[in-house]
Formats: C-alpha cells, structure tokens, sequence
C-alpha cells in the first residue's frame, strides 16, 4: 500500500484531525490505547497531512502543531496548515465564496502533489462548517482521490482535545503533550465511513493546467496565510460550467439514446441545454422566404469543410478577370499575348455575341499555333472591368437559372452543356503559372470568406501541362505550384493566428484514354513518395458513361498499396451499380455525388456501416439531373420529377456531406449549397440536420489523423460559439 496524503478542513475541533490520524495510521500516530481489530477503513501510512481553516481558529492550529511535534512519529511526516485570509467565522456570502475557492485551489495542488510523489490522496469531510466539508467533497469528484470519509466522534473522543473538558474524562487522562492515550473504552467512539474509495473525474485536471502551483514548504512544520487572487480568476466559476455542461451532456446522450441513438455532431453541443437543441432541432431552413438572408448570414458563419470542389470550376467572372490580369502582369508584353493575333482576338470577343468560350474553342480548333491559355487571356481581356457582361455572355443559352437545369434529361443538352460553362478555366487557363497561383489564392480567400475552415482542391495536374506552357513542365510542378501557393496563404493567416485547412486531391478522368489514366495514377504515387505538401487523395471523375469504377481497378491498386484515400464521382447518372464497384473495387472512402443509393437500399446500409461519406453537390445534381426544387415556386419545371436523396440519406444515418463541386458552373458557395439542400429537401432542413452534415464533412477530410483532430477541434469551438451567440435564424429578430 502506497504512503498518504491527508487533507482535512478545520474549524474549532482539532482533535478531530487526531483522533482520525490514530485510526487511519496506528503506528505513526498514537492516539488510542487499543486498535479496532477490525478497521472498516483500510489502515496505512500518512506521509503528509494538510488542513485548511479560517484565520479565526490560531489557538487549534498552535494545539495541533504542538501535537504533532511529540506525537508524530518519523521526522520525515509533514503538517501544513492553509488559514484562507479574510475568513473568520465564514458568516457571509464574501467569506463562503473566498473559502470555496482557497479549498478547490488547495485540493488541486494536493492532487498534482499526490500525482508527482506517487501518494493516495485523501479527503475528510469531519471539521469545519458544512459549507467547507461540501466543497472539499465537491474537489474530491472533480480532481480525483483515492479515499473521501467522513469520522464519527462520541462526545467522549471530543473531551480529550479540549483542554478545559478534559477533567470530565474517566478515568482522568494525562496531558497529551506527555504521550497520553485515550482510553480504550472510548477508541470504538472514534469510527471512519468510507464514501468513496475511487479516482474521481481526473480528465478535468487538463482544463486547469495554466493554474500555478503553491510554493512548497521548506520546514516540517508550516503555515501560511492564503490570498485568494482577483476574483476574474478564480476557477470555481469555471468548474461549475464544467460541471454544468458535463450534466448536460449525461442528459443529452441519454435523451439521444432514448430516441434512436446518436449520430455524428459536434461533442460541443451536447452542453446546450435541452431548450436549445429543440430549437436547433425545430427550426427548419427554407421554409420561410423571408427568412433566407438572415439563414445565408448564419450560414456564411458556420464552419464548413469543402470535400468535392474542383479547382477548374472556381473562378466566377470576377475571378477570372482577375486571373487574365495577373497573366498579362506575368508578361509584361512578352510571349504570345504580345503578337497581334491576340490583340485582334480581343477586338473580335468584343464585338461578338457569342459565348466567349465557343470563341476560344474554335479558334483553338483552327490550328493556332498559339496556347490555349493565351486565346483565353485575350478573349477575357475584351471584358475588362465588365464581370456582369462576362457572366451574361457565359451563359447566354442560358439566361434563367431555370433554364440551366436538368442538363442530362432524354432530349436535354447532356452534360457537355455543363462542362462547356467551364471552358474559360482548367486547363483553357490554368496552364500558365500565374494563373494556376492566382486561382488558388482567389478560391482559397473567397472559401475563407465563405466560413470554409476546410477546403479541398481536385484537379487532374497532368492537364495543365501544354505545349509552350511556360513553366509548369510536369504534372508535379503543378502540384507543387498548387501546394506553394494554399500553403504560403495558409501560413499568412497563421501568423495572424487565424487557423486554415486545406488538402490536394489529384484526379483522372474516364474520359481520357486509358494511357492518360494509368498516367493519371503514376502521377499520384509519385506525389507521395515525393510527400508533396498538402497531397492527400485520388479521385476519378468525369462521364460515368464512359468507363465503370471496376475497369480501372489495375490503375487504382497502386495507390491503395501506398495508403493514398480515394474518392470517386458515382451514381450521378448512372445506376448504384457503379457506386458498388467505386467501394468494392477501387476502395472508395469516399462517394462523388452518390445519387442512386435509395434504389439499392442494401448497398445504402452497408455503406452507412462502412462510414463511407456521399459527396453531394445540390445545384450541380439539379443541373446536371433534375430534381424537385421548391425554390423554384411554380415555375419549377421538374415539380413531377424525383425527391433529391440528401434528407432521407440522412434520416438513415449516411455520411452526408454538402460541396459546390465547380461553384463558378452553378453560381454557388457552400454557405448557399447549404440553403439550396434545404431547398431540395421536401420539408426543408433543421438547423441540426445542417450541423450534423457540417461535422460530416470535417470528420471525412482526408487529411492526416493529427491535424483532423486538430481540425475538428477548432470547428466544434467556433460552431459552439456560433450558436450561443445571436441573433440566429430561430430566434426573433
């Protein structure tokens, strides 16, 4: 049995503090005549003993000095005495308050103590007012002990340590200082109960860990005055919300577990109280229209982890404007955008009503010798300063969202009308350097913006490199290009301790020939061996149609050998079959749009046990398939077509996440692709439903299980303060 450490609170009764002593510690500490045979409280040796009091009991703690000078046997045994200044006779609220914190704050160091010098620690709940004993008993469930009891004392027990009673003693007993015992008659009057003989909440010791240490004690013997600091940082306050919050949690795990179990959410809701998670639970998004700028304000406020985002789909008509700038800033009138060719293309984009980048594609098509990028340079530059005339001019087929939906429906444009909004970007652009840097920094900032604390960036690198590319010689320069420019802006918001995350996702395309995807793939695996920064997965992308997830398999197994995730766009337009062979084949952790799922009910099971998360893209899946939208009123022209999956993906536990997939295609950010599910959804969405997908989307990040944590951590920090703070959409205004 390892040696004690004792800590009693005193009030007018030092005896009490012997008479404990003798029975917790026979051999050290001769009180009794006789032992109990018997002991209900297992006996062992006190190394130290610490007693808290009032500055208003000197003669008991003088008494109990003495006493321990000739009764404590080993000079090795400590006595510290802690009189709490500004206390007496603890009778106001000032002098209970400054003795509740000087008892937690003493206990705390007794624990760290008993820690670091390998003792039990235990606690007394006998002496003092019964203020002080239900505040130590408090500390002891807090900061953990090894015993809490409490001493039963006849009155006969109680005569022997006070002096001016001790003639009434019978027969008459001898001065204590001189080594006298009580009698045995009165030993079976002395009895401790044990209430506790466990290690209570030690988990909370780490939220305390900046609370200094108490000077430690030079002599045997000490005693000092304690001071209690300023009020704003005492730490009663603190462990109260701890407490509290840790009650409810208790309650709202139970609750959950009553009525269905828990699914995915951030640990730091469970602290609301029960009143708010209803709210949180009620109120539903796009339900009222009035409501949708105070719902897209909250929204934009909510931290969100952006999963499926491709990085030729960023640039909105400002973004794209910008980036042509930064090209022509590049080269500085040298290169191709320095010929005439390009200067009367611009002139030509100018003039023309058609879409600039059919433009481009046929002046590409006619056997320029010219780069890609430069015609799109210089077809954007006939829009200077005019982003409102690009986006007109964009989607002039298209001048109705209305119109720019359900792409893929028999008789529809097919999905190329959707890839063809892009065509001013990718690799159209992206293959200069400037270009590549100055659309990462554009897509990173406007996520930031957004309140993505998370953002992945897919694209496939082998694509940018072209010929007469300046630079950018090798899919891994691009990598590293991409990786440079987010880790660079991700650094400069860490130095103004702003935290950012962010990851590559590299791609192949099916509609590529299999030589390109098998290259797709080397790419990849050499990124990882050359630990590119900020590289973490693969993904296959592209026409469904055009090759299943099975047929790549040889491609893909590399890449599992090394431990690299995989994600893969599936049953979009397509059947769940393809979904199947994405998990089952390739390894998929993760599903791209995963549309088909509520037609193969037992795939959709498995994949809820396997955690595979759904990569869903609400604008992108109306436009590309069609979906019932309520935002559309009655001019919603698919009010006959299918339900959008997410609310029941959701309702049967899958990992849902929401993403923009190419936000400058849909017009979009993640805080409206949030707004827009609510839309999609039959009833809406609550506001759970939408924190439950945002812990989704942390939890299925690819990056490393260090910094994930990290991750989650922050967000659940920032989504707790969100919602405590107001106004929030369920609140009046």
């Amino acid at each position: 049995m390892r040696d004690r450490i004792c800590v009693f609170t005193l009030g007018t009764a030092a005896g009490v503090v012997a008479e404990t002593l003798g029975r917790l510690d026979p051999e050290g500490f001769r009180v009794f005549e006789k032992q109990d045979d018997s002991p209900r409280f297992p006996v062992g040796r006190v190394a130290e003993v610490w007693v808290i009091t009032t500055c208003g009991t000197q003669d008991d703690v003088t008494l109990l000095e003495r006493w321990w000078e000739t009764e404590a046997v080993g000079s090795d045994r400590r006595l510290r005495t802690f009189k709490v200044r500004d206390t007496h006779q603890l009778a106001t609220r000032e002098e209970c308050l400054r003795m509740d914190e000087a008892i937690l704050r003493i206990l705390l160091d007794a624990r760290r103590h008993a820690r670091i010098t390998g003792l039990d620690l235990l606690c007394s709940l006998s002496g003092g007012r019964k203020t002080m004993s239900a505040t130590l008993q408090k500390a002891a469930g807090l900061f953990g002990c090894e015993g809490l009891f409490h001493v039963l004392a006849g009155p006969e027990a109680e005569k022997f340590f006070n002096p001016k009673r001790r003639h009434e003693l019978s027969p008459p007993a001898e001065n204590w200082e001189e080594g006298a015992r009580l009698p045995a008659a009165y030993c079976d009057s002395v009895d401790l109960v044990p209430l506790s003989i466990e290690a209570g909440m030690d988990g909370l010791l780490h939220h305390l860990e900046g609370i200094p240490a108490l000077a430690k004690p030079k002599k045997r013997i000490a005693s000092e005055v304690w001071v209690a600091p300023a009020e704003s940082e005492w730490i009663s306050g603190h462990l109260d919300r701890l407490v509290r919050d840790a009650a409810r949690v208790g309650q709202n795990v139970l609750r959950s577990s009553v009525h269905g179990g828990l699914t995915g959410i951030f640990p730091s809701l469970l602290r609301l109280p029960a009143e708010t998670i209803e709210q949180l639970k009620t109120y539903r998004f796009a339900t009222r229209r009035a409501a949708t700028e105070r719902e897209l304000a909250w929204l934009r406020k909510l931290p969100k982890a952006e999963l499926h985002c491709h990085l030729g789909g960023v640039l909105d008509p400002e973004g794209l404007l910008e980036v042509a700038a930064a090209v022509f800033e590049h080269e500085r009138g040298r290169g191709p955008l320095a010929g005439k060719p390009l200067a009367e293309f611009t002139e030509e984009v100018r003039k023309s009503k058609e879409p600039p980048q059919e433009l481009v594609r046929k002046r590409v098509e006619s056997g320029s010798r010219e780069p890609r990028w430069a015609w799109t340079c210089a077809a954007l530059r006939a829009f200077e300063g005019k982003p409102a005339e690009l986006e007109q001019r964009i989607f002039s087929r298209y001048p109705s969202p209305e119109d720019f939906r359900g792409l893929s429906k028999r008789g529809g444009p097919g999905l190329k009308a959707y890839f063809a909004a892009g065509d001013l970007q990718g690799s159209s652009l992206l293959a200069h350097p400037a270009a590549l840097a100055k659309a990462c920094e554009i897509a990173a900032q406007r996520a930031m913006d957004d309140g993505v604390l998370y953002l992945e960036l897919r694209c496939s690198p082998g694509n940018y490199v072209v010929r007469r590319s300046p630079v950018l010689g090798s899919p891994l320069k691009v990598a590293q290009t991409i990786s440079e420019t987010l880790g660079r802006f991700q650094s400069r918001l860490q130095r103004a301790k702003t935290p950012w995350w962010w990851g590559l996702i590299t791609m192949a395309t099916r509609d590529k020939n299999e030589a390109l995807i098998e290259a797709a793939c080397k790419e990849a695996r050499r990124l990882r061996k050359e630990e590119v920064r900020g590289f973490l997965g693969f993904d296959i992308a592209g026409d469904e149609v055009k090759r299943w997830p099975g047929s790549l398999r040889e491609y893909v197994l590399p890449l599992l050998e090394l431990c690299i995730p995989v994600t893969v766009h599936a049953g979009e337009v397509t059947t769940a079959r393809q979904m199947w062979e994405a998990v089952y084949h390739l390894g998929a952790e993760r599903l791209g749009h995963g549309l088909q799922l509520d037609k193969n009910p037992r795939l959709r099971d498995r994949l809820r046990e396997r955690r595979v998360a759904i990569e869903m893209c609400p604008s992108s899946n109306d436009q590309v398939v069609g979906y019932r939208n309520r935002r559309f009123g009655r001019a919603d022209r698919f009010r006959g077509g299918p339900t959008y999956p997410l609310a029941g993906y959701l309702e049967a536990g899958l990992r849902v996440t929401i993403n923009t997939d190419n936000p400058a295609h849909s017009r979009t950010t993640l805080s409206r692709e949030y707004l827009e599910a609510a839309w999609m959804s039959p009833k809406g969405l609550s506001a759970w439903d939408l924190l439950r997908i945002a812990y989704n989307g942390f939890e299925a990040a690819f990056l490393p299980f260090a910094e994930r944590r990290e991750l989650l951590e922050e967000a659940d920090r920032r989504v707790f303060e969100l919602v405590q703070s107001a106004p929030s959409p369920w609140l009046p205004a």
